[in-house]
């Protein structure tokens, strides 16, 4: 068998067969491994390794792959030729809305792990609580995804959310810290492969009076939703509103005795549903921005094996790519562009929704 496999390229079956035999029990010593060609001996470091996506949060050795990283060291050359595949076509994918990313409390300080706790400085830093930090150094292909969260919260209903956004913001924050901590000088555009796809739940029909506002010009809309007002809250925090448009709006002035940034943004979004609304957009800003940094299109799309979509048009901060008219308009100190969240619920409106959520993608 090995001297035919020399001469022809081996087929998928034959590879997972030299696989199998490779790992089978005593015979590991013994496999004539070496004497397969390095081409072969590739297919097999790949097959073993690459197949499947890794997966954070998961075990320091995924279940099923342990096997295989005895057997490659059991040789030092072995071992040297299967990290080479790894480190190049192994992928990761992380689970930004899994509980299990960070640990729950804070082990010098007993503080629980929570958005708030972090913004407040309560906790040490963010990469200190991740599980398998160094995964996050290890691989060059790197996926970010979500499920679809639970359905959209009721606006009007101020009854406590489910953690899904909450969740996504910290570990996506905690991603930050790590590359930024483990490697300071390491630019994201140094990945082979990176992007992302998050589940978004409904999007369509849910900023009626933005929408009239955008389609009228800069005239205030005469009332706002809980969402609509925390899209202009989120706007105004990233300096994306021109000053004609930012005082279209009444904004309630902080009172002096607020001390930590958690009570900030608590008085911003006074009620769970608003505080998960908050970390859906931060979470969405925060991603466009970053695939803007790496020359990456954005797509929403209706469903997950959709291939096309519809772009979220990005604009560069600073600077703006779309003709707008109003930038000589802008804040002091303005951006004047990145992820505009605003943009994005107007976009959904485009895509005819079957109900199960859109989907939010990198190319």
């Amino acid at each position: 068998m090995l001297d035919a496999l020399r001469e022809n390229k081996p087929t998928v079956h034959e590879v997972r067969k030299l696989h199998e035999s490779f790992l089978a029990g005593r015979e590991i010593r013994r496999f004539p491994i070496m004497r397969l060609p390095p081409e072969l001996r590739n297919e097999i470091y790949r097959h073993a390794l690459t197949k499947e996506p890794y997966s954070l949060p998961g075990e320091a050795t995924p279940t099923g792959r342990a096997q295989d990283a005895r057997a490659f060291s059991l040789s030092g050359l072995l071992w040297n030729e299967a990290n080479q595949i790894f480190h190049k076509e192994a992928t990761l994918d992380v689970n930004l809305s899994s509980g299990d990313v960070c640990e729950r409390r804070d082990t010098a300080t007993g503080e629980p792990i929570t958005y708030d706790s972090y913004i407040d400085g309560k906790i040490g830093p963010l990469w200190q609580h991740v599980r398998n930090t160094g995964w996050l150094t290890t691989f060059t292909n790197l996926v970010f995804t979500t499920g679809q969260p639970p359905e959209h919260p009721n606006t009007d209903d101020e009854e406590p959310t489910d953690p899904h956004w909450e969740t996504t913001a910290l570990n996506l924050q905690a991603m930050f810290s790590v590359r930024n901590h483990l490697q300071p000088d390491w630019k994201w555009e140094e990945l082979t492969t990176f992007y992302f796809r998050v589940g978004l739940g409904g999007m369509a029909g849910l900023v009626p009076n933005l929408k009239i506002q955008q389609q009228l010009g800069l005239e205030a809309p005469p009332a706002l939703t809980k969402l609509e007002r925390a899209v202009c809250t989120l706007r105004e925090h990233h300096g994306q509103m021109t000053r004609r448009e930012k005082h279209s709006y009444t904004w309630r002035n902080p009172p002096a005795n607020l001390t930590t940034p958690s009570q900030g943004r608590r008085f911003a979004f006074p009620t769970p549903d608003l505080v998960a609304i908050a970390h859906k957009l931060s979470v969405l800003t925060w991603l466009g921005n970053l695939a803007k940094s790496l020359g990456q299109k954005v797509m929403l799309q209706k469903n997950e094996d959709d291939s096309e979509g519809l772009e979220w048009i990005v604009s560069d901060t600073p600077g703006c790519e779309l003709g707008c008219s109003q930038c000589e308009d802008r804040q002091p100190n303005s951006k004047c562009g990145g992820a505009d969240v605003r943009d994005l619920y107007l976009l959904a409106d485009q895509i005819e929704d079957e109900g199960n959520g859109l989907w939010l993608c990198s190319v």
